[in-house]
């Protein structure tokens, strides 16, 4: 009881900490190297818009937004175009405003390797995610369930399996 009153405190710190300066959410990135940066929903629309359709609790929705790997470039994570040795063990971490986690190796999202798609989707069916879902969510169309699907995501962060930074 008194750890999820203290859980219910720090709650709407991480959903103030995720405000960029002119008010608008962020999504905070923290990178091997130690270095931050927040996407901001401006910083997101320079990236190319796509879509993809999902089935999610049974229903089909068409969500838009961009590519996880495309806004971890613009947040400076920038692999070299022949992924191997240390930046394999690379592992991506979303987490939601309520600290719900899911994980991705680098490697399953690098197009020359897993090549699988995580959309870091605003809308669905061309409207904006409703309350409670937004304003990002993660839609990992492939998946056969919609477990990896973090929902008002606040932060992204890419570690080493092995807790140091390897060169990229």
């Amino acid at each position: 009881m008194l750890r999820a009153f203290m859980l219910s405190l720090l709650l709407p710190a991480v959903v103030c900490v995720s405000l960029a300066a002119d008010g608008g959410p962020t999504i905070a990135v923290n990178l091997p190297d130690g270095t931050r940066f927040d996407l901001t929903e401006s910083s997101l629309r320079t990236l190319p818009r796509i879509s993809v359709v999902a089935e999610f609790h049974g229903k089909s929705q068409e969500f838009q937004g961009v590519d996880l790997l495309a806004a971890l470039k613009l947040a400076g994570l920038e692999p070299t175009t022949s992924l191997r040795g240390a930046a394999l063990s690379l592992i991506v971490v979303a987490e939601g405003a309520d600290g719900y986690r899911a994980a991705f190796s680098l490697a399953e999202l690098d197009p020359t390797i897993g090549a699988k798609q995580v959309l870091l989707a605003d809308s669905a069916d061309g409207l904006p995610l409703p309350d409670g879902n937004g304003p990002w969510r993660l839609v990992v169309a492939s998946d056969k369930r919609a477990a990896r699907w973090v929902w008002s995501l606040v932060r992204i962060e890419v570690l080493h399996e092995r807790g140091n930074s390897p060169q990229l």
